[in-house]
């Protein structure tokens, strides 16, 4: 049966534990019961994606018969696409049509003789020159019941669930790595107000397994669990991927930003850089933390090598560079260094 245990860690560092036993037990919603095989789709859906069931960031949703469906927590999206580096905004809105003329509005305000006809959205990566556009109609996604009503959510607020849509729909096009596979309530045939939001709890404890904590190690041996760099320590990270961790450390997320942004300010604080070893004047090295002087050293180079190559690339000095810069030579010493 262990076998059929999966374990991995969230994007905020929760490392999670889940079985076949507790998904039937904690986390399905619905009257009906789960296969087999509908539970190992679950399980495999959250591990591959990191989600926590137990905070409602997935569900197993099965009513009677019918299949089961699978469904991310509506906040999940936003707050991920918040955490992706290449992610530069989204806009989103509904379209309404007033006689002939159809408006693309932002939000989902809604007159009174306007009709709701769809919702689009764009999202905007760093790496494109054009930003993705989704336009989805009302007609498509309008859910109801079996006898034709439509669902309470989409009767009393049906410009919020249409620009949802259009959104997440957006977002997993634009991000197929991070969202691949995830599907908000908003998109499945299930009422969104029947949808318990309450974290589970197992014994007095949302993750089933506590002793699994991430923020028990050194903070330098600490695992990134999310993004680009998933799977490399925060030592690794200061190291050589500088501007990563300054933007983590502006990112606004809950759980890493205060973390990158201790690590950067223990990085800062410059010791004596030594001195030379002919004349004993102590070279002034430019507020360059500790750790990229030694990244210097290991590819063989000097203080004076490494300002010389600031001054001679960049024309100021390591201060004044922005982080991307930064980034850059600190990639430039570790290439060096592995050749070295």
């Amino acid at each position: 049966m262990n076998s059929n245990i999966v374990v991995y860690t969230t994007p905020q560092g929760d490392k999670i534990q889940l079985s076949p036993a507790t998904v039937r037990k904690y986390l399905v919603s619905g009257n009906g019961s789960v296969t087999d095989q509908e539970v190992t789709m679950f399980l495999s859906l959250c591990r591959y994606q990191h989600l926590n069931p137990f905070l409602r960031e997935a569900y197993l949703v099965k009513f009677g018969s019918e299949p089961a469906t699978i469904i991310t927590g509506k906040e999940v999206f936003t707050k991920r696409a918040a955490g992706i580096k290449e992610c530069k905004g989204f806009e989103a809105g509904v379209i309404v049509q007033t006689g002939s003329m159809v408006d693309y509005r932002k939000g989902t305000l809604v007159l009174a003789n306007e009709e709701i006809v769809g919702g689009w959205a764009k999202v905007y990566r760093e790496d494109w020159d054009i930003p993705l556009e989704i336009t989805v109609s009302l007609n498509e996604y309008l859910r109801r019941k079996r006898d034709g009503t439509p669902m309470a959510s989409w009767a009393s607020m049906p410009a919020t669930m249409i620009r949802k849509v259009a959104l997440v729909q957006a977002l997993r096009e634009a991000f197929p790595e991070d969202f691949g596979g995830m599907y908000s309530p908003e998109e499945m045939p299930v009422d969104t107000q029947t949808l318990p939001d309450n974290p589970v709890s197992l014994n007095g404890n949302i993750r089933e397994q506590s002793d699994y904590d991430n923020q028990e190690k050194s903070r330098l041996d600490q695992v990134i669990p999310f993004g680009k760099h998933q799977g490399r320590k925060l030592g690794d990270l200061i190291q050589n991927e500088h501007g990563y961790c300054e933007w983590m450390a502006k990112s606004g997320n809950e759980k890493w930003s205060p973390v990158f942004q201790q690590l950067l300010e223990e990085a800062s604080k410059v010791t004596p850089p030594p001195a030379d070893a002919e004349t004993g004047e102590v070279k002034d090295t430019g507020d360059i933390p500790p750790a990229v002087l030694k990244m210097a050293e290991k590819a063989g180079m000097n203080n004076d090598d490494l300002l010389a190559f600031i001054a001679d690339k960049y024309d100021m000095e390591w201060s004044e560079l922005t982080g991307n810069a930064k980034s850059e030579i600190t990639k430039h010493l570790h290439d060096l260094g592995q050749t070295a």
